[in-house]
């Protein structure tokens, strides 16, 4: 290479959830999931016409009705009747309602102390106590409610094309009935995203309300390569381009002192209560066995959700493509907090198979169970694998395991006493 051409590299870093909870934000999956169902029982609490209804919208509460008329009955035959058989059974009638009727009573004091829980399954166990109280949920909640293996959003996904594959089932048996009523079915199930998509909207807007900043993640988007050869001080990227997948705009903290041509962020699922980016809260693997066989099944309602699709609606598939094609001398990718997992390997896909994309650097948060983040490592890596269609290229492109990739977490002030 000559010295009068000029080198043009970019460190691309994408961020995931666990950028955020690196943060103390409680913005995974569980928190979100356990913050709704408590406002729902304590709403169901509160309102006390709830009580005689059943599902109000996607999540709601319903009592069992006793049957009074029956022990009513009972009573008026023992009244009018002193033949003993009868006696008796109507007598065991009527015991058997009031301890239905005392339960019932029970159950609705235990409601009415009811405070908020911890975690998912603290609520779970909680309503398992109910015989009268029984929760009322749509098809996709019932299902991510009663999974106890769902931990991350991916999973979330991996529910949602279940439950559409069952739908395709119907939709191919033939029976022009049976395929109007998945129609409908489908409609309900998008519905349902609809709807935690506007819930986990409104929660992300009420959890990030403090700015929190940590000094040591400050590197992570040093226009310095981390690591390198280049020696300090060398600055061997022309940009950093930051590619957001979370929906907040935490990283924004740590971009306000480089200049706008240094530095791009793409939100590109979007941002909280912005109508020109709004959030996309969708399904995204394309490489998904079924994806084919929702697409050639010929009904639109099966792409409503299809993440690739919603990113024709802004620019941000577009800027991102365009950095990927400019640096043709490389692109360095850092991933911080993305879990390598399927609901982003459409994009993900294209972007590690790229002939610029020369290095992919996997950081790793440190946990009690994993002080050094080696297992957090290799998960990530496992889904990164998946990714790929040549292996030899994956073997190429990831680099291996760095200690010194950490992901520092955040510390609340000490309070001075």
């Amino acid at each position: 290479m000559s010295e009068e051409q000029e080198i043009k590299k970019a460190k691309l870093v994408i961020i995931g959830n666990g950028f955020d909870l690196a943060h103390g934000y409680k913005t995974g999956y569980n928190h979100f999931i356990c913050d709704l169902l408590n406002k729902k029982i304590l709403e169901f609490k509160n309102d006390e016409n709830s009580h005689s209804h059943g599902l109000k919208g996607e999540i709601g509460f319903s009592v069992v009705q006793i049957n009074a008329e029956a022990a009513v009955n009972a009573k008026k035959q023992i009244n009018r009747r002193s033949y003993a058989g009868e006696r008796n059974n109507n007598n065991k009638t009527i015991t058997n309602y009031n301890s239905r009727v005392e339960k019932k009573a029970i159950e609705m004091d235990i409601l009415l102390k009811f405070t908020e829980k911890k975690s998912l399954q603290e609520i779970r166990d909680f309503l398992a106590e109910f015989s009268y109280i029984k929760p009322k949920f749509s098809e996709l909640i019932q299902e991510v409610y009663k999974d106890a293996n769902i931990n991350n959003w991916v999973d979330v996904e991996e529910v949602y094309y279940r439950l559409l594959r069952k739908q395709l089932i119907e939709v191919e048996s033939g029976d022009e009935d049976r395929r109007n009523e998945a129609r409908k079915q489908i409609k309900a199930l998008n519905k349902s995203l609809q709807y935690l998509q506007e819930k986990l909207e409104s929660y992300l807007s009420d959890e990030i309300t403090k700015v929190r900043v940590i000094d040591e993640m400050r590197l992570k988007f040093n226009i310095f390569q981390e690591n390198n050869d280049y020696g300090e001080g060398v600055n061997p990227y022309d940009k950093v381009v930051i590619l957001n997948f979370n929906y907040t705009n935490t990283v924004k903290n740590y971009t306000n002192r480089f200049r706008p041509s240094q530095f791009e962020v793409i939100n590109i699922h979007g941002e909280l209560n912005n109508s020109d980016n709004p959030i996309i809260f969708d399904v995204g693997d394309e490489n998904h066995s079924l994806y084919k066989e929702l697409e050639e099944s010929n009904v639109d309602e099966f792409l409503v959700n299809v993440k690739s699709l919603k990113y024709l609606e802004t620019s941000n598939y577009k800027n991102l493509r365009g950095n990927l094609d400019e640096y043709s001398d490389g692109v360095d990718v850092h991933m911080i907090g993305h879990s390598g997992g399927i609901s982003d390997r459409t994009l993900l896909k294209e972007v590690f198979e790229h002939n610029n994309c020369k290095e992919i650097n996997i950081h790793h948060p440190p946990s009690e169970n994993d002080p050094d983040g080696k297992q957090t490592y290799r998960n990530i890596s496992y889904g990164v694998s998946r990714y790929f269609e040549n292996n030899m290229e994956m073997r190429r492109k990831v680099k291996s395991y760095d200690a010194t990739l950490t992901i520092p977490q955040y510390q609340e002030p000490q309070v001075e006493s």
